[in-house]
């Protein structure tokens, strides 16, 4: 730079030579990036594998504790309390699980079968009542609720949502769980709460995973909880779009086709993102990545 600036004579190579300069430290920095992220979820990965063990171990211990009839009460309430810890982190330990495999390019897998999903929908409401003491957890049926999906991941996606309900909701409102399948090769379900509205901000990254979108201490998981449910939508060909509106509060729709496994063939394509200018909209929906 000193013989040019003495020259004074190509003063496009001095500008090429910044550029140049611009483009190998761009490119540095986002190769540290990228081997950052790879062997941090190559940790949490085996982290999450290396736990589950010894954590079974302190589950059976805790149930066998509750069941022994020489404790006393007091005792009981203490392995009820390890129990529900034990189960906690073991959703976490889950959903870390599904986080790396999802960022080593897997999707999330599912067994898709013929279910019902009224009765799946009552049972994971009826384990989640109770955190919801203030309020209630109504759920109302539409049309034909028969599809091909995953029992399991579909329930992990009801629970997720209205865990997210209660948490980030009015506490004394109900929580609107409508599962609609009057559609012939969709059913759609959504999950409504009362309360102040999302942030614009926030909305632009609600399904990334480990992204925080409230200081709320109710809050004891680690963000993952709607990555996780985008992912196992996607994985089921559908898509799961949120808006949050005031004074309506805080909508999830997901859009489930009938038949899993045919969707899931036709990931890969792309979408349209249909609330993309819209502020209070946001909307996830099978991609490449998936």
């Amino acid at each position: 730079l000193k013989l040019w600036g003495k020259n004074g004579t190509d003063p496009i190579g001095v500008i090429r030579f910044n550029e140049a300069i611009d483009e190998a430290l761009t490119e540095a920095v986002d190769q540290f990036t990228l081997t950052t992220e790879h062997y941090r979820d190559q940790t949490l990965g085996m982290l999450g594998h290396d736990l589950r063990n010894p954590l079974t171990a302190i589950v059976m211990g805790a149930t066998t504790l509750m069941s022994a009839e020489e404790l006393s009460d007091q005792s009981v309430g203490i392995a009820a309390r390890m129990l529900r810890g034990a189960n906690r982190m073991a959703r976490m330990i889950a959903d870390l699980l599904d986080l790396t495999r999802t960022r080593f390019g897997d999707a999330i897998p599912i067994v898709p079968a013929p279910i019902d999903l009224e009765p799946v929908s009552r049972q994971v409401i009826a384990e989640l009542e109770g955190q919801h003491p203030g309020g209630s957890i109504v759920l109302t049926c539409k049309g034909d609720l028969h599809g091909e999906w995953d029992n399991d991941r579909l329930a992990q996606v009801l629970s997720n949502l209205i865990r997210n309900a209660i948490q980030h909701g009015e506490a004394n409102k109900p929580i609107e769980v409508v599962a609609n399948g009057s559609a012939e090769d969709v059913v759609v379900l959504t999950i409504q709460n009362a309360g102040p509205p999302i942030p614009e901000q926030a909305l632009v990254t609600i399904f990334e995973p480990m992204v925080r979108h409230t200081d709320n201490k109710q809050n004891t998981g680690l963000g993952l909880g709607l990555y996780i449910v985008s992912q196992v939508v996607i994985a089921h060909g559908g898509t799961v779009q949120v808006t949050s509106f005031d004074p309506e509060g805080t909508t999830f729709t997901v859009r489930l086709p009938r038949h899993a496994k045919a969707a899931a063939a036709q990931v890969g394509g792309g979408s349209s993102n249909p609330g993309r200018d819209d502020p209070a909209v946001a909307e996830t929906a099978p991609s490449p990545a998936a």
